[in-house]
C-alpha cells in the first residue's frame, strides 16, 4: 500500500517520536485510552498462514474490520495499517492467484479505513495544538519586565497569582525588611535623633545604637535579598514554562503541517 508507506516516509519517525516525548513529559497533553492499539498490533503482528486459504483471507477479514475501532488519538495508530499493509503484500506472495482479487478489495479497504483515521488523528493534534496555544496565551500572559517590577515591590506572589499563605507571608517580610532596612540606615547615621527610648550617656550608647542600627540594616537587606532571590526563582521557572510549550508547539506544529501535507 503505497499511500501508507509515502505517509511513513514523508512524516519520519524521528518527528513522531519527538511529539510522542513532548506528550509524555507534559501531564496536561497525556493521551488517555490507548490500551486498544497496541494490543491490537500484536494480534497483527500475530497473524500468519493457516491450514486453509479461506481461512486465512477470513482472518485478514477480521483484522482489516477491527482496525477500523484503531484509536486516533494516539501516535501509534498507523502502526496497525502498515503492519496490516506488510500482511496483505505478503498474503498476496505466498497465497493462491485465485485470492488476487480479494486482498487488492482488503487493501483498498485497509488504504480507506487510513484515510479515515488519519482525518480523526489530524483533528486530534489541531486540538493539541489549541490546548497548547491556549497555555502559552496564559503564561505569556505574565510580562517579565512587569514581573520584575513586583518582585521589587514585594508583590511578586500577586504577579504569579500564588496561594493567600504565600501572599501574605511574602509582603509581611517584604515590609519587615524595609522596616530593618530604613530604621536601620538612621540608627547608623543618626543615632542621637532615632534612638527612640535608649538613653545615651556616653560615646558608648551611642556606638551600641549604631551597632544595633548595623545589625537591623544588615537583617533587612539579607531578608530583602531572600526575598528578590526567590521572585528570581519564580520568574526563571515561568521562563522554563514558556521555553518548554513553545518547543512542543513548534514539535507539534511541524508535525501537523507533515501530516497535512501528504495526500
Amino acid at each position: 500500500m503505497s499511500l501508507v508507506n509515502s505517509f511513513v516516509n514523508q512524516i519520519g519517525r524521528e518527528i513522531g517520536h519527538d511529539v510522542y516525548r513532548s506528550i509524555l513529559t507534559n501531564s496536561k497533553n497525556q493521551i488517555m485510552n490507548i490500551d486498544f492499539n497496541p494490543s491490537f498490533i500484536e494480534e497483527i503482528k500475530k497473524f500468519e498462514l493457516k491450514n486453509s486459504e479461506d481461512i486465512t483471507i477470513n482472518k485478514l477479514i477480521n483484522l482489516i474490520e477491527k482496525s477500523e475501532n484503531v484509536n486516533a488519538n494516539t501516535l501509534n495508530w498507523q502502526e496497525c495499517f502498515i503492519e496490516l499493509d506488510n500482511k496483505i503484500e505478503f498474503c498476496k506472495e505466498n497465497l493462491n492467484e485465485s485470492n488476487l482479487t480479494k486482498l487488492n478489495e482488503l487493501d483498498e479497504k485497509n488504504i480507506f479505513n487510513f484515510k479515515l483515521k488519519k482525518t480523526e488523528h489530524i483533528k486530534f493534534i489541531e486540538g493539541k495544538l489549541f490546548e497548547i496555544n491556549s497555555e502559552l496565551g496564559k503564561v505569556k500572559s505574565k510580562n517579565i519586565y512587569y514581573a520584575i517590577v513586583f518582585s521589587l515591590l514585594g508583590l511578586n506572589p500577586f504577579f504569579f497569582n500564588k496561594s493567600i499563605f504565600k501572599k501574605i507571608s511574602h509582603f509581611v517580610f517584604f515590609i519587615l525588611s524595609i522596616y530593618f532596612i530604613y530604621y536601620g540606615t538612621m540608627l547608623k547615621s543618626k543615632p542621637k535623633l532615632y534612638h527612640g527610648n535608649i538613653k545615651i550617656e556616653s560615646s558608648l550608647d551611642i556606638e551600641k545604637i549604631v551597632s544595633l542600627g548595623e545589625s537591623m540594616l544588615y537583617l533587612g537587606v539579607f531578608i530583602y535579598t531572600i526575598l528578590i532571590f526567590s521572585s528570581i526563582i519564580r520568574i526563571r521557572k515561568n521562563i522554563k514554562i514558556i521555553n518548554s510549550i513553545e518547543k512542543n508547539h513548534s514539535i507539534f506544529q511541524l508535525y501537523y503541517n507533515e501530516l497535512t501535507s501528504t495526500i
